[in-house]
């Protein structure tokens, strides 16, 4: 390394020169792509100080990314980059020339079929006035006051990354107030089956997605080890993503599972150690996702994955040998260890199992574990035997075919009775319960925050509420009334950040009320159901993302007041209710978020 020199720092040379094709390693596992796989790493710890200004030197970012260029060099590790294809500027290499031009170097020889992955570890900055943020290289001239000409547009970056041909392009930002960034516009032994899995998501995933260390206005906190963030990132990607909450210990992990292990994990861990709490966020870029990106292997869950196959094999052949003994015939008995190894070799490739396999592993199972005898599998056994491949509902079908449906004669339905007019209904003795029950419409606005220890940084958002209602009248105080309501609740950041969650809400409400004349003053309280049915992350340029880690039900206890204005024909109603959660939306445990709501509404009872 040569201090204060400007480094240009140009890609490796391919073996061939046709974009996205390079020779691939000995290593097996350095292949499980029809493509290449790119990553940019930068990180600045030791910023030049200028006068004016006040830079916080920092520990981590170098040490970050030698950890995680380490890492993605691996193949043991997880890892899928070639050495010559992981570029690291730390430093004094990281100005904004040498930033901008490997990535241009990159945007040049990535195919469609490749993966890029931009990490930045350092200093960011957010202009009020322009409402953007800017990544500090370390040739930064802040005392020119001139961010757009001495920092690095994130704006402009993205859409350097987003104009790349690769349709994999994965940014990670572990930035001071990283979570600020708007873009406008927008919302050893071999291993094959594995690689083929990471091939086939690989292949069939699109998407642009950041990564970013910490939501709006937090700070990134880093220790003696390295970012706090980077450090949970690397466990991550490592393999505890994937044998995560929100994984599915597949061997493979991926950008979401990723994102759902760090949103639980650093929020925990700076929560106990640190004065603030830092959140973890990520969007989409607007394009068209598809799948899930895959970043890494988990070897570790593969291998025990193989292992609990194997000895899933052993048992149940151990189990069918036993069997042998005690009558099971040379036949059943080849044709149950075959069903068996059958099943240990799709299971390794994840293909599906027939029916005729999937009943007899059944039995055989039952059988290992006791709970069948030997003369109960014999029987059975043969049964699924001489029922050879044929899908079990195709078999089905054949008997339902052949099944009489005839069924015995049946008195004849009585005629109709005949209608009963409006005029007859009210002479009737029915009328009586029949005027007890009204039905009406109501609408207005509500304000809505969350109360617990998530997102209670967050002020309250003014939402829509409306729907119907049917009240059933015991006498002229009491009443019960159901009402079916859509509730939009959330909370936001004004002008910045907004959490729409909107809900079918279901009240079951006793009202009381105090007949006056005209106007009749009423109390209400009960509990309320609700389903929900969007919830998002909107941002201030239209952003928006998904969230998936909520919990689908919701419930509260509902307390209002209000009057009613009889007119003759119904009543006008006029009311103002507080809706109190009872329980968490947000299931995992540590996290606690209720939804409070304040109505106000007006409506017609008929």
């Amino acid at each position: 390394m040569v201090t204060g020199a400007i480094i240009i720092t140009p890609l490796s040379a391919q073996t061939q020169d046709e974009k996205g094709f390079v020779t691939a390693k000995s290593d097996p596992s350095s292949s499980f792509v029809q493509g290449t796989c790119w990553a940019l790493l930068v990180g600045i710890a030791d910023y030049p100080q200028v006068e004016g200004f006040e830079i916080q030197p920092l520990k981590s970012p170098v040490k970050d990314v030698n950890n995680l260029a380490a890492f993605l060099k691996s193949p043991r590790s997880g890892g899928c980059f070639d050495d010559e294809h992981v570029f690291t500027l730390t430093d004094e290499e990281a100005t904004r020339l040498n930033i901008l031009a490997t990535l241009n170097d990159i945007a040049r020889r990535a195919a469609p079929e490749d993966m890029v992955i931009f990490y930045f570890s350092g200093h960011g900055t957010y202009h009020s006035e322009h409402k953007m943020t800017y990544l500090i290289p370390y040739d930064h001239h802040l005392d020119r006051w001139d961010l757009e000409t001495t920092c690095i547009n994130f704006y402009n970056l993205s859409r350097k990354l987003h104009a790349m041909e690769a349709k994999k392009i994965v940014t990670i930002l572990d930035a001071c107030r990283s979570g600020g960034i708007k873009e406008e516009g927008s919302r050893a032994t071999p291993r094959s089956e594995l690689n083929k899995l990471y091939m086939e998501a690989f292949a069939e995933a699109e998407g642009r997605p950041l990564l970013l260390s910490s939501g709006e206005k937090q700070d990134s906190w880093e220790d003696e080890k390295g970012g706090i963030f980077t450090q949970f990132l690397l466990k991550g990607l490592g393999g505890e993503a994937d044998k995560s909450v929100k994984g599915n210990n597949d061997g493979i992990v991926t950008f979401e599972e990723l994102f759902h292990y760090l949103q639980k994990t650093v929020p925990e861990y700076t929560k106990k150690y640190f004065p603030r709490v830092q959140k973890p966020t990520r969007r989409y870029a607007p394009g068209e996702v598809e799948g899930d990106i895959p970043l890494a292997i988990n070897w570790s869950a593969h291998d025990e994955f193989r292992q609990e196959l194997k000895d899933q094999l052993d048992e149940r052949s151990q189990a069918i040998f036993l069997a042998s003994r005690k009558g099971l015939d040379e036949t059943l008995k080849e044709f149950s260890l075959k069903v068996a190894k059958s099943a240990h070799d799709k299971a390794l490739t994840s293909e599906e199992l027939t029916d005729q396999e999937e009943l007899l592993l059944t039995e055989m199972d039952l059988l290992q574990s006791g709970k069948i005898t030997v003369d109960d599998y014999i029987q059975r056994a043969r049964v699924i035997y001489n029922m050879g491949p044929v899908p079990l509902a195709t078999r089905v079908e054949q008997v339902l075919e052949h099944k009489p449906v005839a069924s015995p004669d049946r008195e004849e339905a009585p005629p109709d009775k005949p209608e009963i007019s409006y005029d007859t209904q009210k002479k009737s003795r029915l009328r009586a319960p029949m005027r007890r029950l009204t039905a009406g419409l109501k609408a207005g606005l509500c304000i809505s925050r969350f109360r617990g220890n998530y997102w209670d940084d967050l002020e309250p958002k003014i939402g829509f509420c409306g729907g119907g209602f049917i009240t059933g009248n015991i006498n002229s105080i009491l009443a019960i009334q159901p009402e079916i309501l859509f509730v939009m609740k959330g909370a936001e950041e004004p002008d910045d950040y907004e959490v729409e969650l909107n809900y079918l809400e279901i009240p079951v409400l006793i009202k009381l009320s105090m007949p006056g004349g005209v106007v009749d003053p009423k109390l209400f309280l009960g509990p309320a159901f609700a389903m929900k049915l969007i919830s998002n992350e909107v941002y201030e340029d239209g952003y928006w993302v998904e969230i998936d880690y909520l919990t689908d039900i919701d419930f509260g206890l509902v307390i209002g007041a209000g009057i009613d204005l009889d007119t003759g024909y119904g009543k006008i109603m006029i009311e103002a209710r507080y809706t109190l959660g009872l329980v968490t939306i947000k299931d995992e445990e540590g996290y606690d978020i209720e939804n409070d709501v304040i109505s106000f509404m007006a409506g017609y009872s008929f």
